[in-house]
């Protein structure tokens, strides 16, 4: 019978809503695990408390709660390999995924306010984390100083 997964479920609105969504935020999801890498590392140590707190956050963002663990997990591993391969080709490749925001600014302001918070995740916001987020401030055309950077 003709559009019998309209029944099976595949047709529901949520569904449709759901996956659009995906589509919309899935290079938003890689600005925030990549710059939320880029600052967690620059202390030299990825600690579980910056991770958990990455997590959380995705958890209960409107855009990007829709992602499974296992998608950020995934990405943030991406990044996490690229690291390890060449600190500045990750570099490069993160910014790269981070600038693409610099024209919208309630996203980027959000997405430095996010690392800022994780830097902080592990009871210290130090010089090297804060000398990260200003680079990711000047890729998004923002003032370090709004920030206290």
């Amino acid at each position: 019978m003709a559009f019998d997964w309209l029944k099976t479920g595949l047709g529901k609105l949520e569904d449709i809503k759901k996956s659009a969504l995906k589509f919309k935020s899935k290079e938003f999801l890689e600005a925030v695990v990549a710059a939320s890498y880029m600052v967690a590392s620059a202390d030299g140590n990825v600690d579980s408390d910056e991770k958990t707190k990455l997590l959380n956050f995705l958890k209960i963002d409107d855009q990007l709660s829709i992602y499974s663990p296992d998608d950020i997990i995934t990405m943030f591993n991406k990044y996490k390999d690229l690291y390890e391969f060449d600190a500045d080709v990750a570099n490069a490749s993160a910014l790269k995924a981070i600038g693409k925001f610099s024209d919208n600014k309630e996203k980027s302001n959000y997405l430095i306010r996010l690392v800022c918070s994780i830097g902080a995740a592990d009871g210290s916001f130090d010089q090297n984390e804060k000398k990260v987020v200003s680079k990711i401030c000047t890729e998004l055309n923002i003032e370090p100083s709004q920030f206290e950077l």
